[in-house]
């Protein structure tokens, strides 16, 4: 576990510590931008999910869109730019270890610093996986389409919770990284959130945000070199086999990728 100090100068200026406790939700159109986008960076990908394989963004499995699993819906209190919004389902029976659908962006460039954003909600009731580990992101480090791991970001607890975040390098290495800074235990459900993220590889940088606030903050990550490769929305649920007693759903509206 890395719990390192703090380089003020390894990101962009206009990053605040502030440390809240007990983040609740952001409410729709409350939080509308990227407030921690380092300014001047490159835009790479702005897409307001109003369609599926779009935008830059493609599906993995054909079998995810013919059974449901993943659709578009209308949501009248998504805080993007429109009401349309990706539905991952998770319905009665389904089983831990994978994910209902994967939607995926080749990041160009393989870049060595990059910022995500997007907003994210998932249902209420919403049924934790019984490992604790239910993702909602992965960050391919490496080659395009070859990675040598990944970051996830996870809500994170079993049951009705109550639930977290958290970030986990995978793969190029096996760490977790815990709420350090702020908390948003307990996280609402069924409401929506804006999560930012915002890596460094050359100075093992790591950052994210819920609702505005600075939630996690880490040095001496150690990126492999060949920079970020790949996107997904691969929400996978846990992987100890635990089976869905209820219909529980992901949603994700306006995704934001940049570099320096």
């Amino acid at each position: 576990m890395k719990r390192l100090a703090w380089l003020s100068l390894v990101l962009a200026a206009g990053v605040t510590a502030a440390g809240v406790a007990g983040i609740a939700c952001a409410s729709p159109r409350d939080y509308l931008g990227w407030p921690h986008e380092p300014a001047g960076w490159t835009v790479l990908n702005d897409y307001d999910m109003h369609d599926l394989n779009d935008g830059g963004w493609r599906n993995v499995y054909e079998f995810s869109l013919s059974h449901g699993y993943l659709k578009l819906v209308t949501d009248t209190t998504a805080p993007g730019s429109g009401r349309a919004v990706w539905q991952f389902a998770y319905p009665i029976g389904y089983v831990g270890g994978s994910a209902p659908a994967t939607e995926y962006y080749d990041i160009p460039g393989q870049p060595p610093a990059l910022y995500v954003g997007f907003w994210w909600k998932p249902s209420n009731p919403w049924q934790g996986q019984a490992g604790s580990v239910n993702k909602i992101l992965f960050i391919n480090v490496g080659p395009t389409r070859s990675p040598v791991g990944n970051l996830t970001m996870q809500l994170w607890g079993a049951g009705s919770g109550p639930f977290s975040t958290r970030m986990v390098g995978e793969n190029f290495e096996d760490v977790a990284y815990w709420e350090n800074v702020g908390s948003t235990k307990p996280l609402a459900l069924g409401v929506w959130h804006r999560i930012e993220i915002l890596m460094n590889s050359p100075v093992g940088a790591l950052q994210w945000w819920v609702d505005g606030v600075l939630i996690g903050r880490y040095t001496g990550v150690p990126y492999p070199m060949s920079g970020f490769g790949q996107l997904q929305f691969s929400p996978t649920w846990g992987g100890n086999g635990d089976t869905k007693i209820e219909n529980d759903y992901f949603w994700f509206d306006h995704v934001r990728v940049s570099r320096p």
